[in-house]
């Protein structure tokens, strides 16, 4: 059982790593979450005994299992919350990588080199996405390790494989200037009509549940 709900419900090690969570934390919390479900039940039952009432008879009858089933749904519930706040901010980390390489083809036009047109580009910013791409350059210049090795491994540590696009162009950079400047914006337009489609697509979908109970509370 163990074994089936891990895959199912496997540690999503990009998702934390996104959130600068630990496995650690992120298993507390579900143990957290599914004691608390535990004992939802025990503490209704508690409080309707008090007010001088009782659960119903068939739920008295499945105690147990009502429990477990609760503490397998908060459990459930806390995971997929980690889920959901990592592809809001994965969606925010897309749309300022869109931006930066935007950023480095202007420092690039500008005659700065490879690796000072990542940097100044980066230094532009000031939000925690600009931040962490900061964070992995300096990393970089610390360890004497290619700015875009860097990069490309952040991009596959949390997930966002538009960051490990960057470092690919400027890895190939050995090609003339103006021909890693034309790649590097259209990597952001491409990225730009992307983002505007998925925002799109959950604008649609958001409608489309917004219209249901409409139709029932008309019907």
């Amino acid at each position: 059982t163990a074994r089936r709900l891990l895959r199912r419900f496997p540690i999503p090690f990009e998702s934390l790593a996104l959130l600068g969570q630990t496995p650690s934390r992120y298993l507390a919390t579900l143990v957290t979450a599914g004691l608390a479900g535990l004992a939802l039940p025990v503490v209704v039952a508690v409080m309707l005994a008090a007010a001088g009432r009782s659960l119903p008879g068939p739920l008295l009858a499945a105690g147990a299992g009502l429990s477990l089933g609760v503490a397998v749904l908060f459990a459930v519930i806390a995971h997929a919350d980690v889920q959901f706040r990592a592809r809001r901010i994965r969606r925010e980390f897309r749309s300022v990588v869109a931006v930066y390489l935007s950023l480095v083809a202007m420092e690039r036009g500008s005659g700065h080199g490879t690796v000072e047109s990542l940097e100044r580009a980066a230094e532009i910013g000031d939000g925690w996405v600009m931040q962490r791409i900061r964070t992995a350059l300096v990393r970089a210049r610390a360890h004497h390790r290619p700015p875009w090795d860097e990069l490309r491994d952040l991009g596959e540590e949390i997930g966002v494989v538009e960051l490990r696009d960057v470092g690919q162009i400027m890895q190939s950079s050995g090609e003339a200037g103006a021909q890693v400047n034309r790649t590097l914006l259209e990597r952001s337009d491409s990225l730009r009509d992307q983002i505007r489609a998925d925002a799109l697509s959950r604008a649609e979908a958001t409608t489309g549940r917004l219209e249901i109970p409409g139709a029932l509370l008309l019907f």
